[in-house]
């Protein structure tokens, strides 16, 4: 019998033995003690399983028609969302190339090539662009100047990491809490959230969205 950890960055590190993980994260170096050991056959690691499976397929599709439409051979190992080698880690290499000019689309107002798949909606139609890289999400931090008004919202308040087409991981880090659809999140125990989904950031509800281009 397998045993698994899920980091709040979206890594899921196997192992043979209960207590046999590793102290750190591969990718962002969190101490793994903090997280939630799971089985293999755990519902929750199963349904997660095949919801990445079906959005590497989905992505792969897509990949496809993009060489197919400009003539250009793709690379297999490239790092990019729904190509053979991408992941976390090669997401966060795709938006550091972004960050310093040679790829990358503007999304996210006032950073240059770094594109926005998902935002944070409020019920007037004002979003919270989540970068590429993901980040975190309060009074101090992104979409700190349309929360400035919200006291109930942490200054740092939940922690965010896009996860390709499937969604969002989100990990509470708040005083007050954070709901997904109602169900109130557990500290250092990171959860998937998909487009469609309500985020309360304790009292104030956000849509998560797909992010709007940059018009300029």
């Amino acid at each position: 019998m397998a045993f698994c950890k899920i980091c709040a960055c979206g890594e899921k590190i196997v192992f043979e033995r209960r207590m046999g993980f590793p102290d750190n994260c591969p990718s962002c170096g969190r101490n793994l003690m903090e997280f939630r050991t799971y089985r293999e056959d755990d519902p929750y690691i199963v349904q997660r399983t095949a919801d990445e499976a079906g959005a590497d397929r989905a992505g792969n599709g897509e990949a496809g028609a993009d060489r197919a439409s400009d003539g250009r051979p793709g690379q297999e190992g490239a790092g990019e969302p729904g190509i053979p080698g991408g992941g976390w880690l090669a997401g966060r290499q795709m938006a550091g190339r972004a960050s310093d000019g040679r790829s990358g689309q503007a999304g996210n107002p006032g950073v240059p090539g770094s594109a926005s798949r998902f935002a944070l909606q409020f019920e007037n139609g004002d979003q919270i662009p989540i970068p590429a890289e993901g980040g975190v999400v309060g009074r101090t931090a992104e979409g700190g100047k349309l929360l400035a008004g919200y006291p109930s919202v942490s200054r740092q308040h939940v922690r965010i990491t896009p996860r390709r087409s499937l969604g969002v991981i989100l990990e509470d880090i708040s005083t007050y809490g954070t709901l997904v659809d109602g169900k109130r999140l557990e500290k250092r125990e990171p959860v998937l959230a998909k487009e469609g989904a309500v985020i309360t950031l304790c009292d104030l509800p956000l849509r998560l969205v797909a992010g709007k281009e940059d018009e300029t």
